[in-house]
């Protein structure tokens, strides 16, 4: 799920690398393409652009390579019934499931790659932690 924030820092991250990369055009342009390759800061800007739209691409990527094994696994949704329902052996059950799926390496990779575990106990304190405060702003906003 993409919330507001993310797509605008997303739309805001490539505004500005459009934009840089407008100002690098106009001054080829202006300056003539001999000119501008002459110049090493053109080089350094160059580069610098290259590596913002190569960290942009693979962000962009993870974050789809993300989906999909949460779509292979269904594990968010079912590990959110698990704590909702304060089964904690369920919610165990299905980490380790995920986390150790030698079947599906690439899946199971993202699936660990998501999630930050510190130990068992503190990983479910903390998604417990996440889902009060999610549950009691919707019933504030309500």
């Amino acid at each position: 799920m993409i919330t507001y924030f993310l797509l605008r820092e997303r739309c805001d991250a490539m505004w500005s690398v459009a934009g840089l990369l407008w100002i690098e055009c106009k001054q080829m342009y202006s300056s003539g393409i001999r000119v501008y390759l002459l110049d090493n800061y053109n080089l350094l800007d160059f580069i610098v652009l290259s590596l913002y739209l190569a960290s942009y691409m693979l962000r962009f990527l993870v974050d789809r390579w993300i989906k999909q094994a949460d779509r292979h696994y269904n594990g968010t949704e079912r590990a959110r019934d698990a704590l909702i329902s304060r089964n904690y052996t369920e919610y165990d059950r299905i980490q380790q499931f995920i986390f150790n799926d030698s079947t599906d390496s690439a899946h199971s990779y993202f699936m660990k790659a998501r999630t930050y575990v510190a130990s068992s106990s503190s990983s479910r304190k903390f998604a417990i932690m996440l889902l009060s405060r999610n549950s009691a702003a919707l019933y504030n906003s309500v």
